[in-house]
């Protein structure tokens, strides 16, 4: 094997490995946007008036996904506000 051909299959495989890096990176910046993006959501309804029933998030292992992530992410539930006035 020629030092060229072996010069090519070690930036080769370095390019392989950081598209996989890339690509992890990208999910990881995903991750974190989504994350982001709830957390705003979340704070945007008043306590007082809204509880947080239920918060998901998407699993998966290679192409395996469970049905839950069907499901929205996050669900507020409007609270019941129960008073009385004398008058």
């Amino acid at each position: 094997m020629g030092f060229f051909n072996i010069l090519s299959k070690i930036f080769n495989a370095g390019k392989k490995n950081n598209t996989v890096s890339s690509s992890i990176e990208e999910q990881k910046n995903a991750k974190e946007k989504g994350d982001a993006f709830e957390n705003y959501v979340i704070s945007k309804f008043d306590r007082n008036f809204f509880r947080l029933k239920d918060m998901r998030s998407d699993k998966g292992i290679k192409g395996f996904y469970p049905e839950s992530n069907n499901y929205p992410d996050l669900v507020r539930v409007i609270q019941t506000i129960v008073f009385s006035v004398r008058g």
